[in-house]
């Protein structure tokens, strides 16, 4: 399926209407099966799909690594995932919280909400990675100019993985920020890096179930174009995460743990 269409549009400019052909964001929805277990329907952009699902059931604890996996079929829109036959499926399933609902942004029960701003359940980050202000500058610019989708069609958000040198590992993008970052970290798991000395950017607001993913992946460094909430700088203080914002130009705001952020020569 593509990522983008062309549509007929009226557009108005300049005191003028104009018919034109525009680019358009599409949008599907994979549904998620673990070992014939209905998990979850995700409304998400159609590409990296295994990756987003992936990088979804690890960060709600139905997977604890991709060597759990034995099998992945794609049928349509629905992923199937089998599990190792030694996995207690039935035990995890008892602590999720979303079987069969729609993903769209967000949202939860607010005891999950609240857990989520506390870092309750959530590791605290030890990592000593540090990186110059201007190299996390040079990766904004970076995810910048290749957020393709985003420039053809204004329409999504995007996630980017970059090592302590700017290297950039990947970029995913998608209507949805919190499956920009499943991408990314489902990405991650089927390629075996390590993610505790990486810096991840988004272009999507720093809430408190952003840092719950980083976090569980024990990423130190999170930055985005956008605010953080004070949902978002709790966790991070939790986790002893370095939550940085508004990254744009030469300027930035450093929310927690600003010792990972090595001052500029």
């Amino acid at each position: 399926m593509k990522e983008v269409i062309s549509k007929s549009i009226t557009r108005f400019s300049k005191g003028e209407y104009h018919e034109i052909k525009d680019e358009i964001a599409v949008e599907t929805i994979i549904t998620i099966w673990v070992n014939e277990n209905l998990i979850s329907s995700i409304l998400c952009s159609p590409i990296l799909e295994r990756e987003l699902a992936i990088g979804f059931l690890y960060t709600i604890g139905i997977i604890n690594s991709f060597q759990e996996i034995e099998d992945i079929q794609t049928e349509g829109y629905n992923i199937r995932i089998a599990l190792n036959f030694k996995i207690d499926l039935d035990f995890r399933l008892k602590n999720f919280q979303f079987i069969n609902r729609i993903v769209t942004s967000g949202c939860g029960p607010p005891e999950y909400w609240l857990q989520m701003k506390k870092g309750k359940g959530l590791p605290r980050i030890e990592s000593e990675m540090r990186i110059k202000m201007q190299d996390l500058f040079k990766a904004i610019t970076d995810l910048n100019a290749n957020s393709n989708i985003f420039r053809r069609t204004g329409a999504t958000h995007a996630a980017g993985l970059y090592d302590a040198s700017i290297n950039r590992i990947i970029i995913a993008e998608d209507i949805g920020r919190h499956n920009a970052i499943d991408k990314i970290i489902g990405y991650a798991l089927t390629h075996g890096i390590n993610l505790d000395n990486k810096l991840l950017i988004s272009t999507g607001r720093l809430t408190a179930d952003i840092i719950f993913k980083s976090s569980k992946c024990s990423i130190p460094i999170v930055a985005s174009m956008a605010a953080a909430t004070d949902s978002g700088i709790s966790a991070a203080n939790a986790t002893n995460t370095t939550l940085i914002g508004f990254v744009r130009g030469k300027k930035s705001n450093i929310y927690t743990n600003p010792f990972r952020i090595i001052h500029n020569e």
